[in-house]
């Protein structure tokens, strides 16, 4: 106890006579204004029936081609025209959670079964499908030659853009608890990028899939598997040199892209 009470002291004398520090300035108060926004709708289209948007998931929708494009939560993909009308509609094989990706006239969208489709967007035709190990819980990311998708088992796929062939996987273990949503890899030059639900963030050769170097954006903690969650949850960002992402526990990090 002596020790503690002079400890107390001394660092009340410490403080006493160190110079004086200038007070802090008072932060000004915000100004209240208030903004009034007019939104005019231009059209409406009820999804009726199985035209039922998922509100639990954070599904795509893809607009390109003159026409509107979703997945509902039947398993349904619909294309609409801009006035809202359906054009077709296309039954998937299982639920999708991100909903579809657009890209040259080619919608490519990931199901709950593990599949992975392509169609085309003008009459949706379906141009091929590959079966994966697991459900396609991310969005897709398509590159020049190449179409990627995260999966709920913890693993990265890059497929071939001309007939779904599986080219590499990349695989990270997975906590017990996870959210239900994975973020998009990010393609770079002929790096790819992609957070995992174990907090890492790790960049490949996007040629063979390759590590080139991982970093821990979070670290699990905690003494139970809630507190412990620390998932990439959106997707990474390219900014010049860096490379910034962000974790579920609100961890905020930036890294030089060479690793």
């Amino acid at each position: 106890m002596p020790v503690l009470l002079f400890s107390l002291s001394g660092c009340g004398m410490l403080s006493w006579f160190s110079p004086s520090r200038p007070s802090p300035k008072a932060v000004a108060p915000l100004a209240k204004q208030a903004v009034k926004v007019e939104v005019d709708t231009d059209w409406q289209a009820r999804l009726y029936g199985t035209w039922r948007l998922q509100p639990y998931e954070t599904s795509n929708i893809a607009v390109g081609e003159g026409h509107i494009y979703l997945v509902d939560a039947s398993g349904h993909l619909l294309c609409l025209d801009l006035g809202g009308k359906q054009d077709w509609m296309v039954r998937l094989d299982g639920k999708s959670a991100r909903g579809p990706t657009l890209a040259d006239g080619i919608l490519y969208v990931g199901t709950d079964s593990g599949k992975l489709y392509a169609f085309s967007a003008k009459n949706g035709r379906r141009l091929w499908v590959t079966q994966l190990d697991s459900e396609v819980l991310s969005p897709i990311t398509v590159s020049k030659e190449a179409v990627l998708a995260q999966l709920v088992n913890g693993q990265l796929v890059d497929l071939q853009r001309g007939d779904g062939k599986l080219d590499w996987t990349f695989s990270m273990n997975q906590p017990s608890l996870l959210l239900r949503t994975l973020p998009a890899p990010v393609v770079h030059g002929d790096v790819v990028y992609a957070g995992f639900a174990d907090g890492n963030l790790v960049a490949l050769n996007l040629s063979n899939g390759a590590e080139l170097w991982r970093a821990a954006v979070a670290i699990p903690h905690g003494n139970n598997e809630l507190a412990r969650m620390v998932d990439i949850a959106a997707n990474p960002i390219v900014d010049g040199d860096r490379i910034i992402a962000a974790a579920y526990q609100g961890n905020l990090a930036a890294y030089a892209r060479s690793g």
